[in-house]
């Protein structure tokens, strides 16, 4: 968890500005995008609003369409 720039309410800590602030603010420019976290899978730097590194959402997201295609038939 991390904590509001503006007020420091507890929020995720991909976020700059809880969702009130953020608002208020008028959806400033150095919320999400700009802010590193790492990823979910194997722990990259990334910045973004996702949660996996580019490598490792293209192999969950081949993963899942094989699993989809077993299930189907």
């Amino acid at each position: 968890m991390d904590k509001c720039k503006r007020c420091g309410q507890l929020i995720n800590e991909r976020y700059t500005y809880c969702k009130e602030c953020f608002y208020e603010l008028g959806c400033p420019k150095d919320t999400v995008f700009n802010k590193r976290h790492h990823c979910r899978k194997c722990g990259a730097t990334i910045t973004g609003k996702y949660n996996y590194c580019l490598t490792c959402a293209k192999i969950l997201f081949s993963n899942n369409i094989m699993w989809e295609l077993k299930k189907s038939t």
